[in-house]
């Protein structure tokens, strides 16, 4: 899976300047969040998704100020501890291929 991401990394012109030397593993992330919640923090936030926009429908939407006054209906996880991430990414490829 690690090399399919990363053969295909490629930036367009809406992603953010270094695009091409961060390594961004969505699903791998919702894995481990599963495994190892202790590795996130995150907030409680209204999240909706645009379905009616011209330009922006299939946009998640997140309140992260609560200026809907709307109730939390998602955990949207903003930071990670990396180190212990990688550590236990690099065990189960480890253990996986003995």
């Amino acid at each position: 899976m690690l090399i399919y991401y990363l053969n295909n990394l490629k930036a367009t012109p809406f992603h953010e300047p270094h695009y091409a030397e961060v390594s961004r593993l969505h699903d791998l992330c919702a894995v481990m969040y599963l495994i190892h919640p202790e590795f996130f923090e995150g907030q409680q936030c209204y999240v909706e998704v645009e379905l009616e926009g011209k330009i922006t429908a299939g946009t998640t939407v997140v309140d992260y100020s609560n200026q809907t006054g709307k109730q939390p209906n998602v955990n949207v996880l903003h930071s990670v501890d990396r180190e212990a991430f990688f550590e236990a990414f690099y065990n189960a490829i480890k253990k996986m291929s003995k």
